[in-house]
């Protein structure tokens, strides 16, 4: 038995070292398997102190060993900030100095959230009409208690189906709907963007709204009581339908506030932030919808269509002037209450008489010349009061990035031939926003024709023999090397080797011929000695 077997009694076993995992992957998996654990190791009798010592320094005590410590975490103000979301860049909101109607821009960064906004606004609409017609649905169904009578008159059907309260509740919710129909769309174009559909702050400025109710409420208060006073058609009367007055009282302001919340909101920003313009996209747009706007009366007067035009049209004034929608939704609420409310008292539904008579003209013209002063009145009123509102947005952090243009991929050098040349990236290409710089001197690719400016200049001289060196030379004959036997034929000197040809640059370019070595001297044969 040797004496280095193992299995020999007494013997000491092998130095122990760290186990190797059988998997490659699990000391990357688990780490603390194999450089945080200690090496399982029984130090056996028959060790020499040197190697214990050995062991000692290289795994340490194995008493002694403890779970290394994980290092503690910087605080956090040491802790770096985590980078910005670039999916986030495109979204923020607003840029700096923007009018109510520009909050969007620029809006050809944001093609796909103006389209998804859209969608938004037009489901919230739909949902409105849905809900108008389930209100409106009992009505329709007591036509068909007497089919004869709402086939022949247009009026009746009219009156029965849009004169109840239930009908005129539900056109209210209707257009309720597009309150949250606005600010939902808006947030479309990321965090916090559906403040700016109240106004240019970000938030709905109730202390506006309160300003504005103190000095537009009685101007129209007087305008619509002079306005029924001098129409005769209006039997006053005072049989108060009660439901009609809750609802007006409660619904009609959000009515009110949803048409502008459409029209002077959603749609003019929505439109106006392609425009650069702010006069364009504040009053042009704003007209455009105020007859709009107007034509949607379609069944009121033709005096009352541009009536409501005009109040379409102030309300976007009142817009651009304030930079949000606060003072337009009361004037807009002033209008309708002070119309619907005394109707109610008298048990009318307001809609019930959009297609009874005409007054006179005399009383249309009257009328309509009182609304001109009570909005004309309102302006001024409100322009006077808000020179310390904000008008325009402050902007939001990274809001320039959006101003940017695209970096466009540079174009590399086209096989084909007959394509057009651009800049190959490398050598003598541009850098981004670089003018392009001339062509480097390069040669040219290995199977490429070599260009005209790339042909070497024709040589002038013809090639004459080289000097030969002296060290070259052929030697003088010495006396012991003089053949005895006359030269052969066939042993006559070699012919000269013809000049190489001159050098040509490219691939085909000779190896430069290595100089020769003069050839040694042999020292004569030694002669050899008489010691007779």
């Amino acid at each position: 038995m040797s004496l280095d077997d193992p299995s020999r009694a007494g013997a000491p076993t092998p130095l122990g070292r760290p186990q190797q995992p059988a998997d490659p992957t699990a000391a990357v998996e688990n780490p603390a398997t194999t450089a945080d654990r200690a090496p399982d190791r029984v130090v056996p009798s028959g060790f020499s102190r040197g190697e214990d010592a050995i062991y000692q320094a290289q795994w340490g005590s194995q008493q002694a060993w403890q779970p290394p410590v994980a290092a503690a975490a910087p605080p956090a103000w040491q802790q770096p900030a985590p980078p910005p979301s670039r999916a986030r860049v495109p979204a923020a909101l607003p840029l700096e100095g923007q009018v109510y109607a520009q909050a969007l821009r620029p809006l050809p960064r944001r093609v796909g959230r103006w389209f998804l906004a859209w969608a938004i606004a037009i489901g919230f609409f739909a949902l409105g009409q849905v809900v108008a017609l389930a209100l409106m649905m009992p009505s329709i169904l007591a036509l068909f208690d007497d089919p004869l009578a709402a086939a022949n008159d247009p009026a009746f059907v009219m009156d029965a189906v849009m004169g109840s309260p239930m009908a005129f509740l539900g056109i209210n919710l209707s257009w309720a709907a597009m309150i949250p129909g606005a600010v939902v769309a808006l947030a479309a174009y990321g965090d916090k963007a559906m403040g700016f559909a109240f106004s240019v702050a970000g938030r709905w400025r109730w202390g506006a709204v309160g300003r504005t109710a103190l000095v537009v409420a009685p101007i129209f208060a007087a305008y619509v009581g002079l306005t029924f006073l001098i129409d005769p058609s209006i039997e006053w009367r005072f049989q108060p339908d009660w439901l009609l007055v809750a609802i007006v009282l409660l619904t009609t302001p959000l009515q009110s506030s949803g048409e502008e919340f459409a029209f002077r909101g959603i749609v003019t920003q929505q439109l106006g932030s392609w425009m650069r313009n702010p006069w364009v996209s504040s009053l042009v747009t704003g007209g455009a919808i105020g007859l709009v706007f107007g034509l949607a009366h379609i069944g009121y007067p033709p005096l009352a269509i541009l009536q409501v035009s005009l109040v379409g049209f102030t309300c976007a004034m009142l817009t651009f002037r304030t930079g949000g929608l606060e003072a337009a939704c009361v004037v807009h609420t002033a209008n309708n209450v002070f119309i619907m409310l005394p109707l109610a008292l008298m048990g009318v539904s307001p809609f019930s008489t959009s297609t009874g008579e005409e007054g006179p003209f005399w009383i249309q013209l009257v009328a309509f010349a009182a609304c001109l002063a009570a909005l004309g009145l309102s302006y001024v009123a409100v322009h006077l009061m808000s020179k310390r509102w904000q008008r325009r947005t402050e902007g939001a952090p990274g809001a320039e990035l959006l101003l940017l243009p695209k970096p466009q991929p540079m174009l590399v050098a086209p096989a084909m031939a007959g394509a057009p040349a651009y800049a190959a990236p490398g050598y003598g290409a541009p850098g981004y926003g670089m003018p392009q710089q001339a062509p480097g001197y390069a040669a040219p690719g290995y199977g490429m024709p070599q260009q005209a400016w790339q042909q070497p200049a024709p040589q002038q001289w013809a090639p004459q023999a080289t000097p030969q060196q002296p060290w070259a030379q052929q030697p003088a004959a010495q006396p012991w090397a003089q053949p005895t036997a006359p030269q052969q034929a066939w042993q006559a000197a070699p012919a000269p080797a013809p000049h190489p040809a001159p050098e040509q640059p490219g691939w085909g370019a000779p190896v430069e011929a290595t100089p020769q070595e003069p050839p040694a001297e042999t020292p004569p044969p030694e002669q050899p000695r008489d010691d007779r």
